[in-house]
C-alpha cells in the first residue's frame, strides 16, 4: 500500500511538473492511472484477508457448539 501511495504522489508531482513541460503531464497521468489500480487491488486484498479472517471465526464458534457428534452440546 505504501508503494502504490508514493506512485500516487509521484504521479501527482509529474503532473503538476507538467506546466514546465508538456510531455511530463501525460507521463503523470498515466502514473496516477497505475497507481490508483495499485490502490484498488491492495484495498481488495486487504478486504479479502478480513473478510476470511471473520468467516475462519464465525466457523469456529459453529464448531464449538457441536459435540462430538454433531450435534448440539446440551
Amino acid at each position: 500500500m505504501l508503494a502504490a501511495g508514493t506512485l500516487f504522489l509521484l504521479g501527482a508531482g509529474l503532473t503538476a511538473a507538467g506546466v514546465l513541460w508538456p510531455g511530463l503531464y501525460d507521463i503523470g497521468i498515466l502514473v496516477l492511472i497505475v497507481a490508483a489500480i495499485g490502490v484498488v487491488v491492495r484495498a481488495g486484498d486487504r478486504a479479502r484477508v478480513l473478510l476470511a479472517g471473520r468467516a475462519v471465526g464465525d466457523q469456529d464458534e459453529s464448531a464449538s457448539s457441536l459435540g462430538a457428534d454433531g450435534g448440539e452440546l446440551p
